[in-house]
Protein backbone atom coordinates (compact mmCIF):
# COMPACT_ATOMS: atom_id res chain seq x y z
CA UNK A 1 0.00 0.00 0.00
CA UNK A 2 1.51 3.59 -0.73
CA UNK A 3 2.32 5.75 1.83
CA UNK A 4 0.30 8.67 1.21
CA UNK A 5 -2.74 6.54 1.18
CA UNK A 6 -1.97 5.00 4.49
CA UNK A 7 -1.54 7.99 6.27
CA UNK A 8 -4.99 9.25 4.65
CA UNK A 9 -6.94 5.53 5.61
CA UNK A 10 -5.30 5.25 9.40
CA UNK A 11 -6.08 9.10 9.89
CA UNK A 12 -9.62 8.52 8.92
CA UNK A 13 -10.38 5.95 11.01
CA UNK A 14 -8.81 7.14 13.95
CA UNK A 15 -10.57 10.05 13.87
CA UNK A 16 -13.65 8.55 13.30
CA UNK A 17 -13.37 6.15 16.11
CA UNK A 18 -12.05 8.61 18.85
CA UNK A 19 -15.16 10.91 17.57
CA UNK A 20 -17.48 7.83 18.30
CA UNK A 21 -16.27 7.41 21.31
CA UNK A 22 -16.79 10.63 22.92
CA UNK A 23 -20.01 10.76 21.00
CA UNK A 24 -21.03 7.88 22.53
CA UNK A 25 -19.82 8.36 25.84
CA UNK A 26 -21.49 11.70 26.04
CA UNK A 27 -24.11 11.30 28.14
CA UNK A 28 -21.93 10.13 30.81
CA UNK A 29 -20.43 13.73 30.90
CA UNK A 30 -23.08 14.95 33.38
CA UNK A 31 -22.02 12.93 35.74
CA UNK A 32 -18.35 14.42 36.04
CA UNK A 33 -20.39 17.54 37.78
CA UNK A 34 -21.63 14.85 40.71
CA UNK A 35 -18.70 14.66 43.95
CA UNK A 36 -17.68 11.87 44.86
CA UNK A 37 -16.32 8.41 43.04
CA UNK A 38 -18.93 8.40 40.07
CA UNK A 39 -17.21 11.57 38.52
CA UNK A 40 -13.70 9.48 39.15
CA UNK A 41 -15.00 6.41 37.99
CA UNK A 42 -16.20 7.94 34.62
CA UNK A 43 -12.59 9.99 34.07
CA UNK A 44 -10.79 6.39 34.47
CA UNK A 45 -13.37 4.74 31.74
CA UNK A 46 -12.51 7.53 29.24
CA UNK A 47 -8.74 6.66 30.33
CA UNK A 48 -8.87 3.36 29.64
CA UNK A 49 -11.24 3.48 26.46
CA UNK A 50 -9.13 5.87 24.83
CA UNK A 51 -5.38 4.04 26.05
CA UNK A 52 -6.45 1.09 24.54
CA UNK A 53 -7.84 3.24 21.16
CA UNK A 54 -4.10 4.55 20.88
CA UNK A 55 -2.46 1.25 21.71
CA UNK A 56 -4.67 -0.06 18.93
CA UNK A 57 -3.33 2.58 16.47
CA UNK A 58 -0.14 2.98 17.53
CA UNK A 59 0.23 -1.21 17.00
CA UNK A 60 -1.56 -1.51 13.85
CA UNK A 61 0.59 1.70 11.89
CA UNK A 62 3.67 0.79 13.28
CA UNK A 63 3.30 -3.02 12.51
CA UNK A 64 3.59 -2.32 8.57
CA UNK A 65 6.00 0.13 8.31
CA UNK A 66 9.68 -0.13 7.66
CA UNK A 67 12.21 -0.47 10.67
CA UNK A 68 13.77 2.89 10.32
CA UNK A 69 10.86 4.89 9.93
CA UNK A 70 9.81 7.68 12.54
CA UNK A 71 7.25 7.33 15.34
CA UNK A 72 3.73 8.04 14.32
CA UNK A 73 3.28 10.31 17.17
CA UNK A 74 0.19 12.42 14.87
CA UNK A 75 -1.91 9.37 15.06
CA UNK A 76 -1.74 9.72 18.98
CA UNK A 77 -2.78 13.50 18.10
CA UNK A 78 -5.72 12.61 16.74
CA UNK A 79 -6.63 10.55 18.77
CA UNK A 80 -6.76 13.30 21.04
CA UNK A 81 -8.08 16.12 19.42
CA UNK A 82 -11.43 14.95 19.25
CA UNK A 83 -12.31 13.98 23.13
CA UNK A 84 -10.27 17.35 23.77
CA UNK A 85 -12.22 19.48 21.72
CA UNK A 86 -15.45 17.81 22.21
CA UNK A 87 -15.57 18.70 25.98
CA UNK A 88 -13.58 22.37 25.54
CA UNK A 89 -16.90 23.37 23.09
CA UNK A 90 -19.72 21.44 25.00
CA UNK A 91 -18.91 22.07 28.75
CA UNK A 92 -19.06 25.17 30.44
CA UNK A 93 -16.59 24.32 33.34
CA UNK A 94 -12.75 25.07 32.14
CA UNK A 95 -11.48 22.72 35.40
CA UNK A 96 -13.09 19.65 33.53
CA UNK A 97 -11.78 20.44 30.52
CA UNK A 98 -8.63 20.66 31.80
CA UNK A 99 -8.89 17.27 33.80
CA UNK A 100 -10.62 15.19 30.80
CA UNK A 101 -7.65 16.72 28.23
CA UNK A 102 -4.75 15.84 31.11
CA UNK A 103 -6.32 12.17 32.01
CA UNK A 104 -7.05 11.18 28.12
CA UNK A 105 -3.87 12.62 27.23
CA UNK A 106 -1.68 10.67 29.68
CA UNK A 107 -3.90 7.76 28.80
CA UNK A 108 -3.37 8.45 24.87
CA UNK A 109 0.26 8.37 25.91
CA UNK A 110 1.17 4.78 27.73
CA UNK A 111 -1.45 3.18 25.24
CA UNK A 112 0.14 4.28 22.02
CA UNK A 113 3.78 3.73 23.76
CA UNK A 114 2.74 0.59 24.94
CA UNK A 115 1.31 0.06 20.95
CA UNK A 116 4.52 0.93 19.15
CA UNK A 117 6.63 -1.11 21.44
CA UNK A 118 4.48 -3.87 20.73
CA UNK A 119 3.62 -3.51 17.28
CA UNK A 120 7.73 -3.23 16.36
CA UNK A 121 8.12 -6.37 18.40
CA UNK A 122 5.61 -8.25 16.12
CA UNK A 123 6.94 -6.41 13.15
CA UNK A 124 10.74 -7.72 14.40
CA UNK A 125 9.29 -11.10 14.49
CA UNK A 126 7.29 -11.43 11.54
CA UNK A 127 10.65 -10.22 9.63
CA UNK A 128 12.89 -12.51 11.18
CA UNK A 129 10.50 -15.64 10.39
CA UNK A 130 9.81 -14.60 6.88
CA UNK A 131 13.51 -13.99 5.87
CA UNK A 132 12.77 -11.39 3.72
CA UNK A 133 12.62 -7.13 3.61
CA UNK A 134 9.36 -5.42 4.28
CA UNK A 135 8.79 -3.27 1.63
CA UNK A 136 8.70 -6.38 -0.75
CA UNK A 137 5.29 -7.50 -0.17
Amino acid sequence: MDDGARIFAYTTWTLMASLAVIVFSNPLMTFLYTPGWIAGIILLLLAVVYGNLSRTVGKRYIRKRPPASNDPWWLATLVWAPPVGWVSLTESSGTLALSVALITGVAIYIGFTNGLRSGRRQRDEWIASSNQPLDSQ
